[in-house]
């Protein structure tokens, strides 16, 4: 079973052809729900992408962005079950002259008849820096109708040289809903965050660790194959 059979078990209307994919920075599902994300939303760039292989399980493919970025990403996705899967992302790149590698596993668990529990678990090295930065993400996503939904979110990040150290908490939802039309949807995401501020070497502690609140509104807005899509398709 892939995720496709995972999301139709959740909504028999999912239609996987209508998925759109673009090239940014960071896969946008994660960056939202990562503490921090709110100030990096503009670090998208437009680039260009070879899909080499894309079958159900498996997927490759290789990116050049604007940043300038060259980047190859293998993804394979491994049904354990009916209701759960695990995705692997292994990426190698070179942005701005600096080389680094990003691995993720994704852990999807279908929760019967409306919801999708995800766990996300990513490490990022570079030439930049010694060690390795890690993130830890869950989300569990709540249909309420065919025109909204909720998604309950925790997760953190941290360093683990020069000092083994989270440098950031985040706890907060996210409701969507579709609005006046088909492509038109709204957010509304209030969070708190505990980051701290670090030199640019890592070593010394700027800011000690404080709260943060903060509230997003988002208007998005869907260009391709519209007429063909449903709100169930954009909902997770």
């Amino acid at each position: 079973m892939n995720r496709y059979e995972i999301m139709k078990t959740l909504d028999p209307d999912y239609d996987p052809a209508a998925e759109v994919e673009y090239e940014g920075d960071e896969d946008q599902d994660l960056q939202d729900v990562l503490p921090g994300a709110t100030e990096e939303q503009d670090t998208n760039t437009l680039g260009l992408r070879l899909d080499v292989r894309d079958t159900d399980r498996s997927k490759f493919n290789i990116s050049v962005s604007a940043t300038p970025r060259v980047r190859a990403r293998y993804r394979y996705t491994y049904p354990a079950t009916e209701t759960f899967l695990i995705r692997f992302t292994q990426e190698i790149q070179n942005e701005e002259g600096v080389n680094g590698a990003r691995t993720r596993f994704d852990f999807e668990k279908a929760l019967l008849p409306n919801k999708l529990f995800r766990a996300t678990t990513e490490g990022f090295v570079s030439e930049e820096f010694s060690g390795v930065d890690w993130s830890q993400s869950f989300s569990l996503f709540h249909r309420l109708s065919q025109k909204g939904s909720v998604s309950y979110e925790t997760s953190a990040v941290g360093i683990t040289k020069p000092e083994n150290l989270v440098t950031n908490y985040r706890l907060g939802f996210r409701y969507r809903r579709n609005i006046h039309r088909d492509w038109l949807f709204f957010e509304f995401t209030p969070d708190i965050t505990w980051p701290i501020e670090l030199s640019e070497d890592r070593e010394t502690i700027i800011t000690d660790r404080h709260s943060v609140l903060s509230v997003i509104f988002r208007l998005e807005i869907h260009f391709a194959n519209t007429s063909a899509r449903k709100y169930s398709d954009h909902i997770y």
